[in-house]
């Protein structure tokens, strides 16, 4: 086998693999650079610049995010009757928006009594209607 530093170098910087790999690799093939490459390449080991698999699905991945956001609702209610009732995704765009006013609107609006609640698709999830009892505890 002619396996030499600069053969390990020279499969390291073409593949952006570990010198351990790099060795195995060109041990299996008597230090033969080409196959070695082909191998790490046939073996989904090469790192190659400027590419990442994970942003292949970038496209279904904010699909579905946009989905369930807009099948979650955020609804406001005082006294069982719903006085706000908005999808995810426009209440995370509005507070984006207008954080300087939904914040302290929102804090107002637990002050005054008002219960949150975050409902996926048909079913109710989530109450917040507790920040209140919490904020009098804590005082």
């Amino acid at each position: 086998m002619n396996i030499t530093l600069e053969k390990i170098d020279e499969l390291r910087s073409r593949a952006k693999v570990s010198y351990t790999e790099a060795k195995e690799a060109l041990e299996m093939f008597d230090g033969n650079i080409v196959d070695a490459l082909a191998y790490l390449d046939k073996n989904d080991k090469v790192k190659s610049k400027g590419y990442n698999k994970s942003y292949e699905n970038i496209g279904a991945t904010a699909k579905e995010l946009c989905d369930k956001g807009f099948k979650t609702r955020i609804i406001v209610k005082k006294d069982d009757v719903e006085k706000i009732n908005l999808s995810a995704n426009v209440a995370a765009i509005c507070t984006v928006i207008g954080f300087h006013a939904v914040i302290p609107l929102s804090l107002v609006a637990l002050a005054t009594g008002h219960k949150f609640e975050i409902q996926k698709g048909d079913k109710k999830d989530e109450k917040v209607e507790e920040v209140p009892q919490l904020l009098e505890k804590n005082q």
